[in-house]
C-alpha cells in the first residue's frame, strides 16, 4: 500500500537520496493529525523530528501487517490491541484520549447545532452536500456515520461524497466545496473555515480511544513517545480536543 502523498511530513530535513528512500517513523490515525502537527513544528526531542504520515485507522493497520515497520503507530485502541495480537506491536502504549464523532459546517454556513437525533436529522435535511470519509478504507467516522445514517432511514444520495481520508472530507468543506463535513472531533476543532456543529448524538456515538504503541522498539520509538507523553505532547493533545 503506498504511502500517502498528502500527509508525508518532516521528510524535509533529511538530504535528497535519504528523503526519496525514507519510510515513515510514524503510522498515525487521521484523529491524530492536531496533536503531532504543532508538536513537530516546535519538536522537543533530543532529534530531529520524526516524518509521519497520517491515513485512516485501517489502512494504517493495514500497512502494519503488510510490513511497514515504523518506530511508532498511533491509531485507535482496537487496532492498536488487533496489531498486539498479532505480534507487531511491542512494549508499553501511550493513551492519547478519546475523540468522538463530529459535524462541522462551512464558514459562512447557517445549519444548525447538533444536539440530539432530531436536529442531526434536520441538519442533515438542510445540507446542501455532505462529506465523510469512505468505510470501506477502514475510517472510524465514517463507518459511524454509514451507520447512523442506515438508523435513521437517510439516503444523501448525489449531495454525499466520500473522501478516502476524514482530513481530506473536512479541507473540502474548509475550501467551500461541500456544506457540511463528518469525522472525527479532533479533526473539526479549531479547525480555520470551519464551524462546528456538535458531536452525533447517542445512540450513533461512539467515544473512540487512540494509543500510541511502539512497533520498532528502541530510542527512536522512546523519543517520539516521551514528546507525545510530555507537556507539549499533553498541551497538543488537549488543544486539538482529546478527552480522557
Amino acid at each position: 500500500m503506498p504511502w500517502p502523498r498528502r500527509a508525508l511530513l518532516a521528510t524535509a530535513l533529511l538530504p535528497g537520496a535519504a528523503r526519496a528512500q525514507a519510510a515513515p517513523e510514524i503510522l498515525a490515525a487521521g484523529a491524530t493529525q492536531h496533536v503531532f502537527e504543532p508538536l513537530l513544528a516546535a519538536w522537543p526531542g533530543p532529534g530531529t523530528p520524526p516524518s509521519i504520515t497520517f491515513d485512516t485507522v485501517g489502512a494504517q493497520r493495514d500497512r502494519v501487517r503488510a510490513g511497514a515497520r515504523p518506530a511508532v503507530a498511533a491509531l485507535s485502541e482496537a487496532a492498536i490491541a488487533a496489531l498486539r495480537r498479532d505480534g507487531l506491536v511491542a512494549g508499553e502504549a501511550l493513551r492519547l484520549g478519546r475523540t468522538g464523532v463530529g459535524l462541522g459546517a462551512r464558514a459562512g454556513s447557517s445549519l444548525p447545532e447538533v444536539t440530539d437525533a432530531d436536529s442531526l436529522r434536520r441538519t442533515l435535511a438542510l445540507a446542501e452536500s455532505v462529506a465523510w470519509a469512505d468505510p470501506a478504507r477502514g475510517a472510524t467516522a465514517g463507518r459511524l456515520f454509514q451507520r447512523a445514517l442506515e438508523a435513521l432511514g437517510i439516503d444523501p444520495g448525489p449531495r454525499g461524497r466520500l473522501f478516502p481520508f476524514g482530513g481530506e472530507a473536512v479541507a473540502a468543506a474548509a475550501r467551500g466545496e461541500v456544506e457540511l463535513a463528518v469525522s472525527q472531533g479532533t479533526e473539526l476543532h479549531g479547525r480555520p473555515g470551519i464551524r462546528f456543529l456538535g458531536y452525533l448524538p447517542a445512540p450513533f456515538q461512539e467515544w473512540t480511544p487512540y494509543l500510541a504503541a511502539p512497533v520498532t522498539p528502541g530510542p527512536r520509538a522512546d523519543e517520539i513517545i516521551a514528546a507525545l507523553a510530555g507537556p507539549a505532547g499533553r498541551s497538543a493533545r488537549q488543544a486539538s480536543g482529546f478527552v480522557d
